[in-house]
């Protein structure tokens, strides 16, 4: 009983000491103070956020749920205009919209496809979907209003559209694998097939160096499709994202090192950090994609030219990091450009194993960025990675 009676007097202090309701076109209001505090108390204890409103905007009653959707305390909202809960630059069409509601006043939902928000008392958005019932309060048309917080739910909507999207790539891509792997993994079974047969041939005839030479070229050529499965397997999967605080320099200047051992002539790098060296984001993660961006930079580099180059600029723009790898090399072909990140594509004689850029793409997804490229044959191409500072982190 206490509780109850807490509640009705928390309704009591949010709206007019004597208010007579009733939904509109019933055939007797609601008279009795019985009936009025009766009415006061579903309203108060009902698990939907309701607001009732005088057809020129003041707010007559709210609901404990409101107030907290809301953040205002109890009682802070009756006897204020609606607008307050309505953001600044859509108040002048509120008000358009609650004339034309009451001029033709139907029971209706509201927000099913339109973009609604609402205003907290400290400035926050809050998606919201309404409904309106028209009713009588004192013999005047009133509106009830019960509001619905969507902003989870959109979020957890966009959330399930991304991975839609992602898994539609994946799908692309295990397509495209699937494609390819009548070559690239049957060949190198089929060659070792033919390595051994010879090989048993030679034991026959007790060439045991021509046998080893055999099993040698056997052994390289089971390695490659060893690292060949693995790359395949790279493709499917998804690794945690873990943010961590590094320096971006760092990190290229161990990728060069690595590329200036394996190459005969490195090219000249060229490295210009435009807004500072500390970064926030998946180390791991961007160590792989600068590593296949700067060797697919060199790999591509055209011997016509004196000098090879490549330049590792980046940028912050807002909450995100830029990065672009451009080289002086042979560029790609503009019929061609459009299977730049296709799992398998060679589009070259230099091309590696034709999955390096298609990780990039799949990795830079995953931070909730992108990569994009320009080029041009006999000048050369940029690679662009655009990526949040601050990863989300997706499992």
């Amino acid at each position: 009983m206490g509780d109850t009676a807490r509640s009705q007097g928390d309704c009591r202090c949010r709206r007019p000491a004597a208010l007579t309701v009733c939904a509109l076109g019933d055939s007797a209001p609601m008279a009795g103070d019985g009936d009025l505090a009766l009415f006061a108390h579903m309203f108060e204890i009902c698990p939907v956020p309701l607001l009732l409103a005088a057809g020129d905007g003041r707010i007559l009653m709210t609901n404990a749920e409101l107030d907290r959707l809301f953040c205002y305390p109890p009682g802070g909202l009756p006897g204020l205009g609606v607008d307050i809960l309505v953001p600044a630059h859509l108040r002048q069409v509120h008000y358009g919209m609650r004339e034309t509601f009451l001029s033709a006043p139907l029971k209706r939902p509201m927000g099913g496809g339109l973009d609604l928000s609402g205003v907290t008392r400290s400035g926050a958005l809050r998606r919201l979907e309404l409904g309106l019932a028209p009713v009588s309060v004192d013999g005047q048309t009133c509106v009830l209003v019960t509001v619905v917080d969507v902003s989870v739910r959109q979020a957890v909507e966009a959330e399930l559209e991304r991975r839609s999207v992602e898994l539609e790539a994946l799908n692309t891509d295990l397509k495209q694998i699937a494609r390819s792997a009548s070559h690239d993994l049957k060949t190198p079974l089929t060659s070792i097939c033919g390595l051994l047969s010879l090989a048993i041939d030679e034991i026959d005839d007790g060439n045991l160096d021509e046998i080893r030479s055999i099993l040698r070229e056997t052994l390289a050529i089971g390695r490659r499709g060893t690292r060949l499965i693995e790359t395949v397997l790279d493709l499917t999967r998804a690794p945690p994202v873990a943010a961590e605080h590094f320096s971006l320099r760092d990190v290229i200047d161990d990728q060069r090192a690595k590329l200036t051992a394996e190459l005969s002539r490195p090219p000249d790098f060229v490295v210009e950090l435009r807004d500072g060296d500390m970064v926030e984001t998946d180390r791991r993660t961007l160590e792989m994609m600068l590593g296949q961006l700067l060797s697919n930079a060199c790999r591509f580099g055209d011997p016509g030219k004196t000098v090879q180059q490549v330049r590792l600029t980046s940028q912050r723009q807002e909450d995100r990091l830029q990065i672009s790898v451009a080289d002086n090399g042979i560029g790609v072909d503009e019929s061609c450009q459009h299977r730049v990140f296709r799992a398998f594509d060679r589009l070259h004689a230099n091309s590696g194993n034709g999955i390096g850029l298609t990780l990039v793409r799949r990795a830079a997804e995953r931070l909730g960025g992108a990569v994009s490229f320009w080029s041009r044959p006999g000048e050369g191409s940029v690679f662009t990675l655009s990526i949040p500072l601050q990863a989300r982190v997706w499992t």
